[in-house]
């Protein structure tokens, strides 16, 4: 299982793990009193090479939205630096800035990229 375990749990050790699975008629739920095991100092999560790529483009396609707002701020920081706080700017002229800068062609070839890769590793 992937999720990360919940305030209160205890990681079970491989050993009490089969030792409760053997007691137990049914494997699926397992329960261990948290007297006698530790608090793990890491969590890992043993998974194969295909799984693990699939994850990762996973949680980069999850946190697409915000890595493309930060960018977005970075490029427009030197833009608005120059500016009075009481001037309105136009949004379409901070666009057009960007196009001409090449901004929005790198950001969207990089958005197409993360696709393409995504496509590919779930075709597999």
């Amino acid at each position: 299982m992937l999720a990360p375990p919940q305030p209160g749990e205890t990681q079970i050790s491989d050993d009490v793990l089969e030792d409760k699975i053997k007691d137990s008629e049914e494997a699926s739920v397992v329960s261990v009193d948290s007297d006698n095991l530790s608090q793990p100092q890491n969590i890992s999560f043993n998974v194969g090479r295909i799984c693990k790529k699939r994850s990762t483009t996973c949680h980069e396609l999850h946190h697409y939205c915000y890595h493309l707002s930060l960018k977005i701020d970075i490029a427009l920081k030197p833009l608005l630096a120059d500016v009075d706080s009481s001037e309105i700017i136009d949004p379409d002229d901070l666009v057009s800035i960007l196009d001409k800068q090449g901004t929005i062609d790198n950001l969207f070839d990089g958005y197409k990229s993360m696709l393409s890769r995504a496509k590919s590793e779930f075709v597999s």
